[in-house]
This record gives structure tokens, sequence and C-alpha cells, in this order.
């Protein structure tokens, strides 16, 4: 039997940083979304697109972004919905913002836009080799990336 008295080790400082690591990085994002989405909750609130409505549970005030979604056109609790997102580049701004409710941002999110409210991704066009080319083995005629003649790649 040891005689060493637990207490706050290496290992658990260690763990303890570790977890106030990922906290902190979580926090900066989440501090930038809660500034942008104040600043953009005002300008819908002047813009007339939805209005607050309070109500108190259990001695407790909450209040509601409530106003009509522009999918269903229903006067709903209203969410944020990013038309790009921000991983392929989309912002907070207000242009990239649409207020929705959240069984349509659901379906946004989940069917891949099915009413076609957020813009197109941008294609480079047909690939190489899916348009008709001659191959570079035999000069037979080829769509495909292998060529059906010689069975070698034609490009």
């Amino acid at each position: 039997m040891s005689n060493f008295a637990p207490g706050p080790t290496s290992f658990e400082r260690f763990g303890s940083c570790m977890a106030m690591a990922k906290v902190n990085k979580f926090g900066k994002k989440k501090k930038a979304w809660d500034l942008a989405l104040k600043q953009l909750e005002k300008e819908a609130v002047a813009n007339g697109i939805f209005e607050w409505k309070e109500f108190t549970i259990d001695d407790k005030k909450y209040r509601k972004r409530m106003g009509i979604c522009r999918d269903c056109n229903k006067y709903k609790h209203l969410t944020p919905d990013h038309l790009i997102k921000r991983s392929q580049g989309g912002g907070h701004r207000p242009d990239n913002i649409e207020w929705i409710c959240k069984p349509c941002h659901d379906l946004r999110d989940n069917k891949g836009d099915p009413m076609n409210k957020k813009p197109p991704k941008k294609s480079d066009g047909m690939k190489s080799w899916k348009v008709s080319h001659p191959c570079k083995e035999c000069g037979n005629w080829s769509v495909g990336l292998l060529c059906p003649k010689c069975g070698k790649i034609s490009l």
C-alpha cells in the first residue's frame, strides 16, 4: 500500500489545461457569433423581419423572434440561416443570412435546400475526361477516362 496522498497531479493539471484550451477555442467562435447575432437581430427588427415576443415560465423571462418565415410564409419563431456556410467562405453579413423557422431550416440543411433559396455552387465546368476527346494511345474518340478500343487511359 502506498502512502501517496492523491492531489492535483501534473496529469490532472495537464488534463484541465487541455480542457480549458478546448473551451477557450470554442468560446472565441461563440463570442464572435453572439456579437454578430446581436447586430443581425437589431437590423432585422429595424427592417421589420421579426418582432420580439416576451413570455414568462416559472418566473424566468424568455423572448422569441417571431415573424413570417421566408420559406413557408407562416408566423413562427425564426432562426438565422447562413445561405453560404461559414466553412464555405460565407460570413455573418446580413446579405448572407435569411430568417426562417426551425422546420424549414432543418429541411434546408438535411435536404440540400429543396426550395432553391441558396445560391448555386460554383462549378469548374465539365471535367476534361467527360468531354469527347481522342485517345492519346490509339487516336480513337472517347468520352470516358478509359478508351473503349485499347483499354488504356485516354488522356
